[in-house]
């Protein structure tokens, strides 16, 4: 008679992945499991041979991808298998669409290590696979910094960004020093903090130094050969010069 085999599974699969942590995150799903014989035994201290089928939508669906592994049971016929490194019998495991719909996979096995395979199921794939998915975000980590790694853009609240980083809503900032009307002021290095407009922002011994961004103008004064903007800030007024002229 011939000798029916049963696969109990232990862990059915665990992927620590995550595109935002570590870019280098292994494509791989560990599998560990314990052999067993028709009545129950552990199929111990055994070369076994497996293979693993990946189906897409259901537990018969199309094959995207499929691999053949061989192993070794331990004393308690406990054995473990890197799924996505074995013999690749069909696709490819690192471009399968973990995001696109249910994945099942199929778990095949002869116990003699040969290729007389006997079909031990297929299961859902539940969602930790899945994070092998976030590898597709280009998100790589450096340090305790994080950056993305494409030439693309950045888009929060917009599926469509046209700039590096498209905000579609409000933006909230605190440095500690934020507050009712004050800016956002940049250095020279275009480090952003909050803090008030002041009269060294706006009056400069150096033509050409200041560009006004966003004060309120009240009008225009005739000062010397040319207009003045009257610029408001607070409870303070100020002439901003023209490029020609000096203000003291």
């Amino acid at each position: 008679m011939k000798k029916l085999t049963s696969l109990i599974l232990l862990l059915n699969s665990i992927v620590i992945i995550s595109s935002v942590a570590n870019a280098q995150a292994p494509q791989s799903i560990p599998y560990q499991a314990v052999a067993r014989d028709s009545i129950g035994n552990p199929i111990a201290n055994q070369n076994i041979s497996l293979r693993f089928s990946v189906h897409d939508a259901t537990a018969n669906g199309t094959v995207v991808y499929r691999e053949t592994h061989n192993a070794t049971t331990n004393p308690l016929g406990l054995f473990t298998v890197n799924i996505g490194n074995g013999t690749i019998i069909s696709g490819t495991f690192t471009t399968i669409d973990w995001g696109g719909g249910s994945k099942f996979m199929q778990v095949e096995m002869d116990a003699t290590g040969g290729t007389s395979y006997v079909d031990m199921g297929a299961q859902q794939m539940l969602s930790v696979p899945y994070a092998l998915n976030a590898a597709n975000g280009n998100w790589t980590k450096s340090g305790n910094d994080i950056y993305k790694s494409n030439s693309g853009n950045v888009g929060i609240g917009t599926s469509t960004p046209n700039a590096n980083l498209h905000v579609v809503g409000n933006i909230k900032m605190n440095d500690g020093n934020e507050g009712i009307g004050k800016i956002l002021k940049s250095d020279s290095n275009g480090l952003a903090s909050w803090g008030m407009l002041s009269g060294a922002d706006i009056l400069t011994t150096q033509p050409n130094a200041l560009s006004l961004s966003c004060p309120v103008v009240a009008g225009s004064v005739g000062t010397g050969s040319g207009p003045n903007a009257l610029v408001v800030s607070g409870n303070y007024l100020y002439i901003a010069c023209s490029a020609m002229i000096k203000c003291r």
